[in-house]
């Protein structure tokens, strides 16, 4: 960016900032007079108001500034300029300038609008809907007309099903519904298929295709429907009357709202109805004769020629003015240079040819000039009586030598830069080498680290199994020669043990002896038996203590381990200590068969008996056959029945209380009765 400098004319010039009417003239005469009449307003000033235009402006603009062509006071709802007429190639066109409300275009029984891609349409001034997917079978053709018009003419966004089998399909949702209107009575997303139905009805009615439950959205309001030529479009047309709040079409798509930019430039058709905010105004164009057409035309032809002469028109018209002076200049300083440049080149050029004559000098030649030149000056050493030896002999060598001198420093210089060069190549192929090395080795820890975290984990894990079972086979170990301690234990708490369960046999015989007795005595010796029986219960005896402190032992190793080989060990444990039970059934068994006293035979017979009830309360636990389960069924059954009989009975009860009541309060009414008689 430049900055210019202002002269004493130009700082003299009057400047005004005041808003002010923009002119413009359109390109071709227009063949139609433009009149805008207001038919809704808020006021009754505008109210059948009129705006004629002649289309001799390129731009008519409408709204609430003062730089508008036509301005609408006092309405801090409209923009600074609503929109413009552009009179274009002698139609007319509007262009949408609206940023907080924006126009619309109003969809009546004679008019049909074209629904495109990112279309916004409003029902009824309560809802508006998006329609984000629009898709065709071909892309339509049919161009604008005074009946069917199209927001983008110039837009070739249309989506064509690229399968011929996929329906054409259109796709709406709401954006804005008033505050006023309940948002759950409206349709989230309307979807339409055409194909076997391309007519499709809007309204509050249950009978139309799309329902809106909304008070200000007519019965029947709108349609709309599809064809290949036209598209997808809306429509008010084949009704008895037009909708009650109407329906519109924004001038604007969705994405030009948001980005606030303005609409396309739309063709205005006769019997149009624009809307903004709360105005509704009815287009009408007017056909011009011919001898109008003609003296506008050439009016704007004498226009044309004078802008043509005048540079300050250069943006808005092809003018032919004299370029700037500060491009003059500029070019001026470029020739300068360039020129400058050509003549340094040329010094260098001869510079670098003598140099390369002087070096391709034989050494010969060298020394024949030499060796003239000496001889002229013995000649003139000789004329004017001078010793002139030494000088001679440094101007013989001088040429030679500089040959030789200057070839010798070429030669070094070109040594020393090869040199130079295969150093650096050494340096990076070292370099180069190194940094692959260390990538190695790093690459090579890195692999060394990540196997010792891999091998960790699968050699703990292989040496758990081991641990485990070592731990166990200490255990047994230690349980084992507990066991042998307490076997061979002759203490005086054993003693007391065998003495204990000597008692206890002979209580059980008595025991056996008084069910057969139903004396006072029998009864004393049952009680007694009883708590003898809860004693040995708290049985605290050595092997006792130590079978406890075993299978607590087991239970936690149990809880703990829970792998296959836990599980078989268990199973093992519990098979060694059936086999062990056995085993001491049998030596009792033989010891009993060897004693035939009284007593003997009583414990026999009681422990047959609890064998038994244990084997029976077992088999229970155990019992799943289908006979347990009917019977538990039966069992079921039977306490429903008898609940239910109990709470009939309840019923019963309280039914002859309450009649019972009743009748007691009857009693007294009754006696009033025939008293009053």
């Amino acid at each position: 960016m430049k900055l210019n400098e202002l002269n004493a004319d130009q700082l003299s010039s009057a400047s005004n900032l005041q808003r002010s009417i923009f002119e413009t003239y359109p390109n071709q005469a227009a063949t139609h007079k433009l009149h805008m009449k207001f038919e809704s307003v808020d006021t009754e000033e505008l109210k059948d108001l009129e705006i004629s235009f002649e289309g001799n402006h390129g731009v008519f603009k409408v709204g609430e500034g003062e730089g508008n062509h036509y301005q609408i006071p006092n309405d801090k709802k409209l923009w600074e300029s609503q929109f413009m007429i552009v009179c274009k190639d002698g139609k007319y066109y509007i262009r949408d300038l609206g940023v907080v409300h924006t126009s619309r275009i109003k969809v009546d029984k004679t008019t049909e609008v074209r629904i495109q891609q990112d279309s916004l349409i409003d029902l009824g001034k309560v809802v508006h809907y998006h329609f984000d997917k629009v898709t065709h079978s071909v892309a339509p053709s049919a161009e604008p007309s005074s009946g069917f018009y199209v927001m983008r003419p110039n837009s070739n966004d249309y989506r064509v099903e690229e399968d011929a089998q996929d329906p054409p399909t259109l796709r709406a949702r709401p954006t804005w519904v008033s505050s006023d209107e309940n948002k759950d009575l409206i349709q989230k997303e309307i979807i339409l298929e055409a194909g076997q139905q391309n007519d499709f009805s809007i309204g509050r009615s249950m009978k139309r295709d799309v329902q809106i439950k909304l008070k200000a959205v007519s019965a029947d309001h709108c349609n709309v429907q599809y064809t290949p030529q036209k598209g997808w479009f809306i429509s008010e047309k084949g009704k008895d009357k037009l909708s009650s709040n109407g329906t519109f079409v924004f001038m604007k798509s969705q994405g030009q709202m948001a980005d606030h930019e303005p609409s396309d430039l739309i063709p205005l058709h006769d019997g149009m109805i624009i809307s903004f905010i709360n105005y509704e105004i009815r287009v009408n164009l007017e056909k011009k004769d011919a001898q109008e057409v003609e003296d506008a035309q050439a009016a704007l032809q004498k226009v044309f020629e004078a802008s043509s002469k005048t540079p300050m028109m250069g943006d808005t018209f092809k003018a032919q003015a004299e370029p700037s002076v500060q491009e003059e200049k500029a070019q001026a300083q470029e020739e300068e240079k360039e020129e400058v440049r050509e003549e340094v080149q040329q010094v260098e050029d001869a510079a670098s040819e003598k140099k390369e004559e002087k070096e391709e000098t034989p050494v010969e030649e060298a020394v024949e000039q030499a060796q003239d030149a000496n001889a002229n000056n013995q000649e003139e050493e000789n004329k004017e009586g001078t010793p002139r030896s030494t000088y001679n002999n440094q101007e013989e060598n001088k040429p030679a030598e500089d040959a030789k001198s200057a070839k010798a420093e070429s030669e070094k210089a070109e040594e020393a830069k090869v040199e130079e060069a295969a150093v650096e190549d050494k340096k990076e192929e070292a370099a180069s080498e190194k940094a692959q090395e260390e990538a190695k080795e790093e690459a090579q820890a890195e692999a060394a680290e990540d196997n010792k975290k891999e091998e960790s984990p699968r050699a703990e894990a292989k040496a758990e199994p081991a641990k485990q079972e070592e731990a166990k086979e200490e255990a047994k170990e230690e349980a084992q020669a507990e066991a042998a301690e307490d076997k061979k234990d002759d203490s005086p708490k054993a003693a007391k043990e065998e003495a204990k369960i000597e008692a206890q046999e002979e209580a059980k015989v008595e025991a056996a002896e008084d069910k057969k007795d139903d004396s006072p005595k029998a009864e004393a010796a049952k009680e007694e038996a009883k708590v003898e029986a809860a004693e040995d219960k708290k049985d605290d005896s050595p092997r006792a203590e130590v079978a406890k402190e075993e299978a607590k032992v087991e239970a936690a190793e149990d809880k703990k381990d829970d792998s296959p080989r836990a599980e078989a060990a268990k199973e093992e444990a519990k098979v060694e200590a059936k086999e062990e039970a056995k085993e001491d059934a049998k030596s009792e068994a033989a010891e009993d068969k060897k004693d035939d006293s009284p007593k003997a035979e009583a414990a026999k017979v009681e422990v047959k008996e609890e064998a038994k009830v244990e084997e029976k309360k077992d088999d229970d636990k155990k019992d799943d056959s289908p006979k347990a389960e009917a019977a538990k069924e039966e069992a079921k059954v039977e306490a429903a029945v008898e609940d239910k009989k109990d709470d009939d009975k309840k019923d019963d009860d309280k039914k002859d209380d309450d009649k019972k009541d009743d009748d007691k309060k009857e009693e007294p009414a009754a006696a009033d009765k025939e008293g009053a008689q």
